[in-house]
């Protein structure tokens, strides 16, 4: 199991450029992630997760949620 709490984040803006006789055209693109976990031991072979996920661009957003149980069998 790793550690009792864990994060990360990620982000990149994109420049893109066009450039004509007539006009200049440049847009400038963003994208973010950032996630985060929580893990829990309860002893005897038993341990949980909570994960939480929030992810998006310029004109959109995305959540994200997920649990987890696991039971090793000794």
């Amino acid at each position: 199991m790793g550690p009792p709490f864990s994060a990360s984040n990620k982000y990149a803006i994109i420049r893109l450029g066009l450039h004509n006789d007539n006009f200049d055209f440049i847009a400038e693109l963003f994208f973010g992630q950032a996630t985060a976990k929580l893990n829990f031991d309860w002893g005897r072979g038993l341990s949980s997760y909570v994960e939480g996920e929030v992810r998006g661009r310029d004109n959109a957003l995305g959540v994200a949620a997920r649990l987890g149980v696991t039971y090793a069998f000794h």
